[in-house]
């Protein structure tokens, strides 16, 4: 099995993580012990080799290096935010040419050409922005699978809606199967015959970055090598990255990769819609509050955009809003009296409480913990518990 894929530097601010890792090198070290014969092939500059070396040789990987001109990193304030790309502009010094009976090709961010072939081709564009036609390896294969976000699959078909756009894709380019990774609600599976919608993992923690890489490594490998049919591929992707959020560990376990050990699924693609409850009065508040909006999109109703400010009269349409959601995120790391309430107010109606803060008032929020709210110093977490819980929520009223 040959891997494509990139090997970049990544940190993160908060929570703190520093990698050399990137989407190659994290896909190849993901399958170390899934029994295949795994061969990376990725670029670095000059200055990196010996590093990179090391670094695979720690990961148990076999790599094979090309050259770029400049070196690539990815900066994240909070996995929840785009990163900052470093090394725009760099250039493979030769083209990648590739062939096995199964291969994983990932987007690279430097330019130059990517040409694949083999039995069964696995393609994940991994673009932080805008997907173009120019980003895409060139592939010959008996049979292709693309993994992409929802974002990527609307760009690339044209349509806003994502089922939709995805049956295009494989009517249009002639692809065995199209799997739209949907974040915290799952996967969408799309074959010519079908259109199966596989759920979530619960993890007690999560860290996303990365976990796009890791589930198009065990998709590659469950469709390719195992010979998996791709709703079964996409259930062993899906565990094998809910062991990356949770534990950010290397390799993923043979017991996760050939299926023996599966975790809790939560309901595929719910419905459920987080109330977002937070401060809004200075700029650090409302960054906060408008990173988490668009980290819970579409599912979210933020009484800061809703609403917005104002007198008195506020306080019953953000009541109202609050009454027709499935669960409430408080961000209270400044114990703000209204966020308060509103999640004492949820409380009372039955509505899931999880609450974010790095530095929580415990005497202020013993009332809300001792009746069942979570807690969590995470903000990545925090978000994904809190759609989880929402979607729970509106499946056991039938919404």
């Amino acid at each position: 099995m040959r891997i494509v894929g990139g090997t970049y530097r990544e940190q993160c601010a908060f929570p703190s993580h520093h990698e050399f890792a990137g989407s190659g090198m994290r896909a190849a070290a993901a399958l170390a012990e899934s029994g295949a014969d795994v061969l990376l092939t990725s670029a670095i500059q000059e200055s990196e080799q010996t590093e990179a070396e090391v670094v695979a040789a720690t990961f148990g990987v076999t790599a094979e290096w090309g050259m770029r001109t400049r070196s690539v990193s990815f900066s994240y304030f909070t996995p929840l935010n785009a990163p900052v790309i470093g090394g725009i502009g760099s250039r493979l010094q030769q083209d990648i040419e590739v062939s096995d009976d199964v291969v994983l090709a990932f987007g690279l961010i430097e330019s130059g050409q990517v040409k694949v072939t083999g039995r069964r081709v696995v393609v994940d564009p991994q673009r932080p922005r805008n997907l173009t036609e120019e980003d895409l390896p060139v592939v010959s294969a008996d049979q292709q699978a693309w993994a992409l976000n929802e974002r990527e699959v609307r760009q690339l078909a044209g349509v806003e809606d994502v089922r939709v756009a995805a049956k295009l894709l494989i009517e249009g380019r002639g692809l065995s199967v199209v799997v739209t990774k949907c974040g915290p609600r799952g996967a969408l599976v799309t074959t010519a015959d079908y259109q199966e919608e596989v759920g979530a993992c619960v993890t007690e923690s999560v860290f996303p970055i990365g976990s796009g890489d890791v589930f198009a490594s065990a998709f590659a490998w469950a469709w390719g090598e195992a010979d998996a049919d791709p709703v079964e591929a996409a259930v062993i992707a899906s565990n094998a990255a809910a062991h990356w959020c949770e534990t950010t560990n290397y390799p993923i376990p043979t017991h996760v990769l050939n299926g023996s050990t599966r975790r809790e699924v939560l309901p595929p693609n719910g419905s459920g819609v987080v109330y977002l409850a937070g401060p809004f009065f200075n700029l650090q508040q409302r960054w906060m509050i408008d990173v988490v909006k668009d980290a819970l999109s579409p599912g979210v109703w933020s009484p800061s955009h809703e609403v917005g400010p104002g007198g008195l009269e506020v306080a019953q349409k953000d009541l109202e809003g609050l009454e027709h959601c499935d669960s409430i995120l408080a961000l209270l790391d400044d114990s703000d009296p209204g966020t308060v309430f509103e999640a004492g107010y949820a409380t009372k109606m039955g509505i899931p409480v999880v609450i974010y803060a790095e530095r929580l008032n415990t005497e202020g929020a013993k009332m809300l913990i001792g009746s069942g709210a979570q807690y969590f110093t995470d903000l990545s977490t925090a978000v994904y518990k809190a759609q989880w819980e929402a979607a729970i929520a509106a499946t056991e009223r039938g919404k």
